[in-house]
């Protein structure tokens, strides 16, 4: 990969204190683009980037997005640059930290043989590089390195949580693309069935088959490319509306992503496989146009028309059905979420991840820098309390541990990974999670030697005694910890203080955890490198307006980022499946309308090819109002005949949305009875103009007619 202008990073960068000529970096074409103007002088410029000075030395390639896909990288510093943004030696040995290893295979070598050869080094690397004290957990005592193609880019959050709602997203697309074609194709059966004798008399002066399968197969296309053509409009302009709802719960800014080249070809190309789709059957029809067709009765035509239309109509009905099933079961799911408790509030807590690391203060300063920010927050006016943690819930992020009873014998044959936090004072107060019993911690409690359960953490460690007062151990087991913060040592010894109430954490899908709440101590302001500041205010702009005095007054030279309410977050965490709840319902919606218009459109091309038997039937002493039944009974029945596909379609639908569901049973037959009868409602809407129609035929001129 070469630079567009200037140069890349090389391995002379990347050294301890940064290379003889300074920190170089390397812009983002679009990032050097909105705001440099693209000017090429920038080169050698030099910008402040946290306090430091770095010099633009290139420009990365035009089409280059990094190796990270959604996330915007703005510039690219040598990893050594790191040991600045956190004021850390990222060389010492008890650096603890993450970074995603990327190399080129050589030309003759396969994924395989790198994995084989890797496996080789694996033990030693994982002893070089992982501090001793962390060598004894099983996570890494069991870690092994593994070769994996970084085509489509690295692992990323949004991929680990987006990629099953896009995935249904796209179900959900095909669905309706099938859906469309199959309505288009019917009522363009019935347009070959209006144009038969215009076909025969082509056919009888001499017009080849090919020609009229061409003809049809061209205005089959004109129809696909002029959706396709508003379709791709649709992406252009509505991507901007859908991707907020595709953002990291903690980040401003959604992933960024816009149609491109690959995007319109696969819209062309869709053009055309639908013009296969719904065009080769009535093409096929119409090159099969037989002139002799001309001399025989219209019923017998009419009839082989009626039976050719009926058969797209079930499977319309049933694509429908399953549709606007899986649209309600995330609607429901969705309302669920958004109205459950979660044990701590939603709407008035306020939190900011105050960045001091930038600070360059030693651990103690910063820990009474914390201390000193959250007595002042609680001094104006507008807070309720103040506090800070370690990790914030609706992330998707939650630590956990090994934890055992002391001196109560063996625990229950369970899995005895508990969630953990650390929490400053004032923490339950403030997130308005009751204390049951006991109490939460003194400011001057800053050690792991006390600890707070929640309900469901002393139900399992002391179910038949009071949990104040007994003593918790960490054991060694498997400990995740996904952002890498605060890591809680093995054999850590606490006596259990209070007894919180149960709270959701990582996410609102899942019960609320057993938690171990431990005090912030000097090792968590080492290893986490910022705290988040919690603020219980009655508005977020009354939080924000604290928090700036508050900082002005004890560290003004802070920088601010993004203010998020607890109530945001979780909405960002929700919000793929926002997404797809209102793309299923919008789905759904269109599927129950090119089912009415289906119907509609082959009741009608019915009664009009049926005028003669109708007005016959009338003419025999049929009433209007029996007319009319007859019409809506055939609605009815070419919708029972949907429902079964649509049954099918249910449960295949089931097995993919079943994850996304909460507190919802795919089958409930209240929810199934609703909707067959919307789309009894549709479908009687669809044919009562036909019926009425049909009810309406003079029997005298349809018989002349005839």
């Amino acid at each position: 990969m070469n630079a567009y202008l200037g140069r890349l990073l090389t391995p002379a960068d990347d050294v301890r204190g940064g290379s003889a000529g300074g920190w170089p970096a390397v812009l983002d074409y679009g990032f050097w683009k909105d705001n440099f103007g693209a000017d090429p002088s920038v080169l050698g410029k030099q910008i402040k980037l946290s306090n430091s000075t770095v010099t633009i030395v290139g420009i990365a390639p035009a089409g280059f997005r990094g190796l990270w896909p959604g996330s915007v990288v703005k510039l690219y510093l040598p990893f050594q640059f790191l040991s600045v943004l956190i004021g850390k030696d990222i060389d010492a040995p008890n650096w603890l930290g993450w970074c995603s290893a990327i190399g080129r295979l050589r030309p003759e070598a396969t994924a395989s043989q790198a994995q084989a050869e890797l496996a080789t080094y694996d033990k030693p690397l994982i002893h070089q590089f992982i501090p001793v004290e962390l060598q004894d957990r099983l996570r890494v005592r069991n870690g092994y390195l593994r070769v994996s193609s970084a085509r489509t880019g690295l692992p990323t959050f949004f991929g680990q949580v987006y990629s099953t709602p896009l995935y249904l997203m796209q179900g959900l697309v095909a669905i309706v693309l099938l859906l469309c074609c199959v309505n288009v194709a019917g009522l363009m059966m019935s347009k070959v069935h209006a144009r038969r004798q215009e076909f025969a008399l082509r056919t009888a002066i001499g017009a080849a088959r090919w020609r009229l399968v061409s003809q049809y197969l061209t205005e089959s296309l004109v129809i696909a490319l002029a959706g396709a053509a508003l379709g791709a409009a649709g992406a252009w302009y509505g991507t901007g509306y859908l991707l907020p709802f595709f953002r990291h719960p903690m980040e401003g800014a959604p992933i960024s992503i816009k149609p491109d080249a690959t995007v319109f070809a696969v819209t062309g190309l869709s053009a055309v496989l639908t013009t296969f789709l719904f065009g080769t059957l009535p093409a096929w029809r119409a090159g099969s146009a037989d002139p002799g067709s001309l001399l025989k009765s219209r019923t017998a035509a009419g009839a082989r028309r009626r039976i050719l239309g009926r058969a797209f109509i079930p499977l319309q009905v049933g694509l429908s059905f399953a549709l606007v099933s899986v649209a309600t079961l995330l609607s429901q799911s969705l309302t669920r979420l958004q109205t459950e408790q979660t044990g701590f509030d939603l709407d008035h807590v306020t939190i900011q991840t105050a960045p001091f690391d930038l600070q360059k203060l030693t651990p103690e300063g910063r820990m009474e820098l914390y201390h000193r920010m959250k007595d002042r927050l609680e001094q104006l006016p507008g807070i309720n309390s103040a506090s800070f943690t370690l990790f914030t819930p609706m992330t998707s992020f939650q630590a956990t541990s090994s934890f055992q009873a002391v001196g109560s014998g063996p625990n229950p044959p369970e899995d005895p990974r508990m969630a953990y936090n650390d929490v400053g004072p004032g923490y339950f107060r403030t997130m308005k999670t009751a204390i049951l019993q006991g109490r939460e911690f003194y400011d001057t409690e800053r050690d792991r030697s006390v600890c707070v359960l929640n309900q469901s953490a002393a139900a399992y460690l002391f179910p038949h005694q009071r949990a104040i007062g007994q003593y918790v151990r960490s054991t060694p087991g498997a400990t995740a910890n996904p952002a890498g913060r605060g890591v809680l040592p093995q054999n850590v010894i606490c006596r259990v203080i209070g007894l919180a109430q149960d709270a959701k954490f990582a996410n609102l899908q899942d019960a609320p955890p057993r938690t171990v709440y431990f005090p912030v101590t000097l090792e968590t302001i080492t290893g986490a490198g910022n705290l988040v500041f919690l603020m219980n205010a009655p508005t977020k702009a009354q939080a924000i307006a604290a928090y700036r005095a508050a900082k002005s007054d004890l560290s003004p030279a802070t920088p601010f980022v993004v203010f998020v309410t607890l109530r945001e977050q979780m909405e960002a965490a929700l919000g793929s499946q926002r997404a797809l709840s209102l793309m299923s319902g919008f789905f759904a919606a269109l599927a129950l309308l090119l089912s009415g218009l289906g119907l509609y459109g082959m009741l009608s091309s019915s009664v009009a090819q049926r005028t003669g038997e109708i007005g016959v039937r009338m003419a025999l002493g049929a009433k209007r109002g029996g007319v009319l039944r007859m019409i809506l009974s055939e609605a009815l029945v070419l919708l029972a005949a949907g429902l079964v596909p649509g049954a099918i379609g249910l449960v295949i639908a089931a097995r993919f949305v079943e994850k996304m569901l909460y507190g919802v049973s795919a089958f409930d037959p209240i929810r199934l009875a609703a909707i067959t009868a919307v789309l009894a409602f549709v479908a009687i809407v669809a044919s009562l103009l036909p019926a009425l129609r049909a009810a309406s035929i003079d029997p005298i001129r349809a018989l002349r007619a005839e």
